[in-house]
């Protein structure tokens, strides 16, 4: 809710179509990943480089789509690009603290 008090509506519009576009992009490459495993070989070699250029050539596209009908904020667009891709390193940073020796200091434990 704070989005959408805290900035203009081109700005939250630009962050969700880009954060959408992030979602789609890392969800195709789940499910295509999934199937090229079950190939392997050259099969699954050519089905990972189609589904490289069909996953960003839809991103071009959309991007594209978005930036001429919507006109978003353009900054804010492209950070919702990279919700996907910051949201993973930012668990692994977390899991990598918690599974430290240094994980005492961020829970508070006393051990």
């Amino acid at each position: 809710m704070f989005i959408f008090i805290a900035f203009d509506i081109s700005s939250v519009i630009g962050w969700m179509a880009g954060s959408f576009a992030s979602a789609v992009n890392f969800g195709l490459m789940a499910f295509h990943t999934e199937s090229m495993v079950l190939q392997g070989g050259k099969a699954g070699s050519k089905r990972a480089s189609k589904s490289f250029v069909f996953r960003y050539l839809f991103l071009i596209l959309w991007s594209i789509f978005v930036l001429i009908v919507i006109k978003p904020n353009v900054m804010t667009y492209c950070l919702g690009l990279l919700a996907s891709q910051l949201s993973i390193i930012l668990y692994h940073i977390y899991s990598s603290i918690m599974n430290s020796k240094y994980k005492k200091y961020f829970r508070g434990d006393d051990e």
